[in-house]
């Protein structure tokens, strides 16, 4: 069999997770409980630019973005 070597062009900032996402029945609070946990919250739950869920997004720890997402529709 024949080996196959794959590259990618990709700078090296690439490389690993970048997010994650995580669908929740209420982003508001989701948002709230965050917040009292103490996680690093980035921003307040803001509608999608589609208008079909209501996102915000946390940082996980070990800071990998996290984003919470509540479908509307």
């Amino acid at each position: 069999m024949k080996s196959v070597k794959q590259s990618f062009d990709l700078p090296i900032i690439n490389v690993g997770l970048c997010h994650i996402a995580l669908r929740v029945k209420d982003s508001e609070r989701a948002y709230k409980k965050l917040v009292e946990q103490n996680v690093k919250v980035l921003s307040k739950p803001i509608p999608s630019s589609c208008g079909t869920a209501k996102v915000f997004f946390c940082m996980d720890p070990d800071n990998v973005r996290v984003e919470i997402v509540e479908m509307l529709k």
